[in-house]
């Protein structure tokens, strides 16, 4: 038997073998254990890292030899006065358990981690299929019978798949002489995480305990810190003790967990292969809560538009984890990737049920973030690319029709079909917009960035733009960001010259006109003289659409809409029109959720937390 460890990269499988070493040799002997070689062996051996080099067993006459050299390189940095091993030193035996059974015999009782194993073959699947099982017949399978010597094999690659539990069911595996035991590598689950918070001291001097630290007084405080630490961190043993020393108090990881450990470097690509496989993900999303964590999936039966895929590429490109086996797999998503997956797969009415089933663990930062999904999700219903200018029976019509003219332009009667260019279901990333100090990556796909570099951020969106199927793409902003929650590009190409139109929008609280003023400046920031010089982007029409939770007086009006005037000093701003959802009637009419009393109280608890 080979055991193999193929989880994804960042799963702690190195920890993992060490930490099962440490585990072996800590627990007490029995009597009886003194007298079984093989529980002396392991209690006494030594752990040795097997770093492999790129292309290793590629074309190799003896994979042998090769995996001796990589042996011999490893024990020579782990052992004092290794070189002087003959046995470490070239040509190698031929055999492989020749080689190791006399190393075992100079140095005594070794467990080999053989790290990142599929680095050494070739990067076609076929053929590095075959020099594995080449490598496991003629090295590992060797190996098994050496006495006193221990391994396991680490690394991820597709022909790792085939496995299925304990022993491997494809047929070059069966006919071997040998089998495959993929070893299982489970996370803290959140009952282990309440364990820990109540048991574990802060110090050797003091009684209080980690809960005690983070005043965690009541059961629903506790449960909803188990549910933030187990959705942020994924359950990791390493993740969660740097969680808990670096965030003193409760209220600062809340501030700042939301972005821990989530490992995205690009948020944009991560949107666009979260909506490429929407029709597996969107069955998926009721086992990342955290309250059917211990629900499995089947992962090596997806199907996608009646074409088999890889349930492990999924979870892969869309940065999820994963344990178990592949027959009965768990998934676990951080916290703001799986709000990226419910967010850009859902629809809205969908999206406000799943919202309300985490009310009780929602923060007002959550609930603003939802206010503004479920406003974009409702415009993109209302200005549908594949259904056309939707003008709702409610006393939201003459609205409709009121941004629809700065949409697309007076010309809506014209049998043009350029002139309905709508709004995509897709959503595009953009990144927060920030004054912080911090370095930025002035581009689309980085997490944040300045004000001063919009220039360079409406460039991509514009070529992005440019490469869309139907000219026309909806970008959705990072949390608490200075700018607009979202914006929707699209090309009005009925006229004599191509108009880009950008409609920016913003769902807040609007107590004061100078609220309003703030918002029109932030929006006009992006379309300054040099980004106008930079862009080459043509005649521009750029509209703020405000959805106004709340609305001061001053500001009210008999109608659900009102278009005012930009301030003088917004120059790029053409038309700014808010539409005032200050009352539960006004807000289930634009939702049009006004026959459906469940999403009505879903939806009045989610605003009514985003204004606390």
């Amino acid at each position: 038997m080979i055991p193999v460890m193929d989880h994804l990269a960042g799963m702690g499988k190195t920890t993992f073998c060490q930490h099962y070493l440490h585990k072996c040799r800590a627990l007490p002997p029995t009597k009886d254990d003194y007298q079984k070689p093989f529980e002396k062996a392991l209690r006494s051996s030594r752990t040795v890292q097997v770093f492999v080099n790129e292309g290793s067993f590629v074309n190799k006459p003896s994979l042998s030899g090769a995996m001796n050299e990589a042996v011999a390189y490893a024990i020579k940095k782990k052992l004092i006065n290794a070189d002087d091993l003959s046995i470490l030193a070239a040509p190698y035996p031929a055999s492989s358990s020749i080689c190791m059974q006399d190393l075992v015999d100079r140095v005594g009782p070794l467990f080999i981690v053989l790290e990142d194993i599929h680095i050494g073959f070739s990067k076609d699947p076929v053929v590095a299929q075959t020099a594995f099982e080449d490598l496991c017949r003629q090295v590992l399978v060797p190996w098994t019978q050496v006495v006193g010597l221990f391994f396991v094999v680490a690394g991820k690659t597709s022909f790792f798949e085939s496995f299925r539990g304990e022993f491997a069911e494809e047929p070059w595996l069966r006919t071997r002489g040998y089998s495959i035991d993929r070893v299982k590598l489970s996370l803290l689950r959140p009952d282990d995480i309440s364990t820990i918070l109540t048991n574990t001291l802060v110090g050797d001097s003091t009684k209080n305990t980690l809960a005690t630290r983070w005043e965690l007084k009541s059961s629903d405080d506790l449960e909803l810190a188990v549910t933030r630490l187990f959705e942020w961190t994924l359950g990791h043993p390493r993740d969660l003790r740097v969680a808990l020393q670096q965030h003193k108090t409760f209220p600062d990881f809340l501030d700042h967990g939301n972005e821990y450990s989530s490992n995205v470097a690009d948020w944009s690509e991560l949107y666009q292969k979260v909506w490429s496989w929407r029709s597996v993900l969107v069955q998926w999303i009721p086992y990342l809560d955290i309250s059917d964590c211990d629900d499995t999936i089947v992962l090596s039966n997806v199907k996608v538009k009646d074409e088999k895929v890889s349930g492990v590429d999924v979870i892969a490109q869309c940065h999820l984890k994963w344990e178990g086996t592949l027959e009965k797999a768990r998934i676990v998503a951080h916290r703001a990737v799986k709000d990226a997956i419910v967010s850009v797969t859902l629809g809205m009415k969908a999206y406000i049920s799943w919202e309300d089933a985490r009310i009780s663990h929602l923060s007002p930062s959550d609930a603003t973030t939802a206010c503004e999904w479920m406003c974009l999700k409702r415009l993109q219903d209302l200005f549908s690319i594949e259904t056309g200018w939707e003008v709702p029976s409610s006393s939201f019509c003459e609205a409709v029709r009121v941004i629809g003219q700065y949409i697309r332009g007076v010309g809506d009667d014209s049998e043009d079909t350029q002139s309905h260019l709508g709004f995509p279901e897709a959503v595009e990333y953009f990144p927060q917009i920030t004054k912080s100090k911090k370095r930025w990556r002035p581009s689309v796909r980085a997490e944040s960035a300045h004000p001063a570099v919009w220039p360079i951020l409406l460039a991509e969106m514009v070529s992005i733009l440019g490469e869309s199927a139907h000219q026309s793409v909806c970008f959705k902003a990072r949390p608490r960001s200075l700018s607009p929650s979202a914006l929707l590009m699209t090309r009005r190409t009925n006229s004599e010259a191509a108009r880009l139109v950008t409609v920016g929008l913003v769902v807040k609280a609007i107590a004061t006109q100078s609220d309003l003023d703030m918002e029109c400046k932030q929006f006009d920031v992006m379309f300054d003289r040099r980004i106008h010089e930079s862009t080459h982007v043509g005649p521009m029409t750029n509209a703020l659409i405000v959805c106004a939770t709340s609305l001061g007086e001053a500001l009210k009006a008999k109608e659900v809409y009102r278009v005012v005037e930009p301030p003088i000093s917004c120059k790029y701003v053409n038309h700014v029109i808010v539409l005032d959802l200050s009352s539960p009637e006004r807000r289930a009419a634009f939702f049009d959720i006004e026959y459906q009393p469940k999403c009505i109280e879903s939806a009045e608890a989610i605003v009514s937390i985003s204004q606390q």
